[in-house]
């Protein structure tokens, strides 16, 4: 419950977001772990980075980020909110050439979304030690998981609100542009 007090006392998406990959790691432990925030084309716009070598990051983004997810094989189409995964079974150019690399064995994944249901960041939580995620660190994180998205969904922000919102209509073109950088939490 401590977790959700504490992130759920924040009201920016991206430090929401910090909080969340921050205090996770007291209940399910891992050695590295990304958080990629997506624009409405699911385009990665930005990141945290916990324990991942800069140069590794730079990697993806100039590579494998461009590639279909079908191709990169970091999304599946499992209907699961969260998904976990073994590299070792995986044969991908992604995983030979990226993953394997870095030494990650395992992985647990989930996105939280806006209030239409896009979705807006992608948390990656890896571990490169040899024990798979354990069936209890899986049911807390399903635990965890509607409330965070809740969270995070009651906190977002629709591009398309402004355009609801008549006194939106009334600020320069200025004040508009860092009304949204606010509401971004930026």
């Amino acid at each position: 419950h401590q977790v959700l007090l504490e992130c759920g006392s924040i009201h920016r998406p991206r430090e929401f977001c910090d909080c969340v990959v921050k205090k996770i790691h007291q209940l399910i432990p891992y050695n590295q772990a990304r958080v990629l925030y997506m624009d409405k084309g699911l385009h990665v716009i930005d990141a945290t980075l916990v324990g991942v070598k800069r140069w590794w990051w730079d990697s993806y983004m100039n590579h494998y980020s461009k590639l279909k997810n079908r191709e990169r094989n970091t999304e599946r189409s499992t209907g699961r909110k969260i998904n976990t995964h073994d590299w070792l079974k995986e044969t991908s150019e992604f995983s030979k050439e990226y993953v394997r690399p870095q030494g990650l064995r395992y992985s647990m994944g989930f996105g939280l979304t806006d209030t239409e249901g896009n979705l807006k960041c992608v948390f990656s939580l890896d571990r490169t030690f040899l024990q798979a995620f354990s069936e209890g660190e899986r049911s807390v994180m399903e635990i965890l998981y509607p409330h965070l998205n809740n969270l995070f969904t009651n906190m977002s922000y629709s591009e398309g609100e402004e355009k609801e919102n008549p006194a939106f209509q009334l600020l320069t073109p200025r004040e508009q542009e860092i009304g949204r950088f606010l509401c971004k939490g930026k």
